[in-house]
This record gives C-alpha cells, structure tokens and sequence, in this order.
C-alpha cells in the first residue's frame, strides 16, 4: 500500500469513524489499490443443525392394545413378531378352561340381551297405549339396559374372535386393525394381561431428542432420501434436551421400529448464506463487511451453522439480500484499527 493511499485511508476514518467503536465505515474510493471482491448473500428460511442420533418408535397412545379377559393356559401365536397385518387376519389361537368358561359367559349374556330386548321393545308400545303402568315400564327398562351393559363388556372382546372350537376349549382371534403384530408374553397371560398390541402405520415416528435452546424453532428431519415434518414436540425437557416426534415414516424411510438413526434437524429462522472469507473476529465478536453504495460498513454476525465454505448467520441490522466483501477482508479489517502499512 503507498504512503498517499494511507493518508487517503486515515483522513476517510477520522469523517466516517461513528461513535461507538465497534461501528467503522470507509468508502471504496479511499482503500487504494486493495483488490476488492464482493458477493451478495441470499436469506435462507432454513438451516440445518449438528447431526442427531434418532430412534424408529411407536408415538405413544396410538396402539391398540388387546387384553385377555380370563387366564389364559396357552397362546398358540400364528404369525411372527413385526409383521403387518389385516384386519381381522388371525393372529393367535389361546386354550384354557378360562377361556371356554368366560366364552359360556358371553353366550349366557348374549341370549338374556337378546330376550330383555325383545320384552323392551314389544312393551314399548304397550307402555304408550298406556296398557301397562309407568312402574312396570320402568322394571323392564331396567333389565333391559343392565342385559345391555353385561353384554357389551363381553361384545368388546369376542367381536375379535374368528373362531371357537369348543372341542379343544380354543379361541381363535382376530386382528381388530391393520397393523404391525407386537405379540404379548406366550406363557402365563393372566386377566388383564396384553395378549397383543397392533401399531398402525402412522404411529410409527422418529423420536429424537433436541437441544432445548434450538428446539422452537426445530422444522424438519432428513436422513439419506427420507426428509420427515415435525408433528409434536414435548413440553418437559430432560436435563439440555426436548424430546420431538416426526410426523409418520414415508415410503422413502426404509427403517424397522427400534432401529438407531442419524438425522440432521433443520430449524426455521431467517439467515444468511455467508462465505467464510467474508467474515472475521473482532473484540471476542463475528463481522463481516457490507457494501452500501460506495461504502464498506461492518456489521456483527450471530454464527448459527457451519459448513463447507460458508456460515449460516444472522446479520444485524441487515434486511433482504445483501453484498458483502469477500476479499481482503484481513487488510480492510487492519486498516480500519489503524494497522495499515505504508
């Protein structure tokens, strides 16, 4: 740099030097023979994050869980465990004198529903003709509804039965949804115990956990040629982390439940592209230079994401695209602190 082109240099900061001392601007016309390049840097909507290790599992509270009504002495299971079925595809046969005895139950319960409804409904018009009286009305419409509420509790279970050999004391079931069979314990499945879960396919997500200062703004997940929208993200944190669901595997996401994956979360904020050349330290602090008309203006930068060659950042006081300096930064940087060389 020659000794004119210092002193044209030194006489441009004592006019554009601003009040704070972290604010300097010089025009273009006063940095000498610096060769100077500029580029403009689009806004970007979205930004990815550091890679994330993900689980493939089942959203909570979208199963359909079948529980045993009765002891059961043996579950015969027809299919394997993971595989996607039908609905009402049989999926188990279960022995046992429970069974057959609970089985007798519904059919005693069955038959008395069958006849308080036939007495409900030939007294109803009875009742509106006023043949009978409101207190024998009242008695029938009580067997009635409490037939009813007997044979439901029963129903629920045996609408997933396909088949009762009475014979060998055996129930077959039925899927009650299409799903993937998660089979219960095969041994010992006492009143009350899971004789099988049935996950829809939308209930199979990606569960991952988040750092908890990025997590509002957390978008989408990609692995590979699987990009997955974010459904639901929890509202209590575990120690630095947020737990978040994905929205159901696409046919692109080729991954069986319980499998470990990597996933890069790209979170929703308002940044700019920058090449790295464009940017540099100053007092602990990131700042690039940007062109106004004719002059060099450095504003500070927020560093949210680096990657080959460029920074996501935020830019203060910056709207809409902008043309930053990528070339010679060090040198303008050094003649704006008044360590330029004649």
């Amino acid at each position: 740099m020659t000794l004119k082109s210092s002193l044209l240099i030194s006489l441009s900061l004592i006019f554009f030097k601003s009040a704070s001392a972290s604010e300097l601007k010089v025009d273009l016309a006063n940095l000498g023979d610096l060769e100077l390049s500029t580029q403009v840097v689009q806004i970007v909507e979205h930004y990815p994050g550091t890679t994330l290790k993900a689980t493939v599992e089942v959203m909570p509270g979208m199963p359909f869980t079948l529980k045993s009504p009765a002891d059961i002495q043996q579950t015969q299971y027809l299919v394997s465990q993971g595989r996607t079925l039908e609905k009402k595809q049989p999926f188990a046969i279960i022995r046992g004198a429970e069974v057959f005895h609970y089985y007798t139950e519904y059919q005693i319960k069955k038959s008395l529903y069958g006849l308080a409804e036939s007495q409900f409904n030939s007294n109803r018009k009875l009742y509106a003709q006023k043949v009978i009286d409101e207190q024998r009305w009242i008695d029938i419409s009580q067997a009635y509804y409490t037939a009813q509420l007997a044979y439901e509790e029963y129903e629920h279970f045996f609408e997933h039965v396909i088949d009762v050999d009475e014979k060998q004391d055996a129930v077959t079931l039925g899927a009650p949804i299409k799903g993937l069979f998660l089979k219960g314990s095969e041994l010992n499945i006492a009143t009350g115990d899971n004789i099988a879960q049935f996950i829809p396919k939308d209930a199979i997500r990606i569960k991952v956990s988040v750092p908890s200062n990025k997590v509002d703004n957390l978008s989408y997940l990609i692995s590979s040629n699987c990009k997955l929208e974010i459904a639901q993200i929890e509202s209590v944190s575990s120690g630095a982390y947020v737990t978040a669901w994905s929205t159901p595997l696409s046919k692109t996401c080729n991954w069986r439940m319980g499998e470990q994956v990597t996933v890069t979360p790209f979170y929703a904020q308002s940044a700019y592209k920058i090449p790295k050349s464009a940017v540099f330290s100053w007092d602990g602090a990131q700042y690039v230079f940007v062109k106004k008309n004719t002059i060099l203006v450095n504003l500070q930068v927020n560093l949210l994401y680096s990657e080959a060659g460029n920074y996501i950042a935020q830019v203060q006081q910056a709207e809409g695209a902008i043309e930053v300096l990528v070339s010679s930064v060090s040198a303008v940087q050094g003649v704006l602190l008044g360590l330029g060389s004649e």
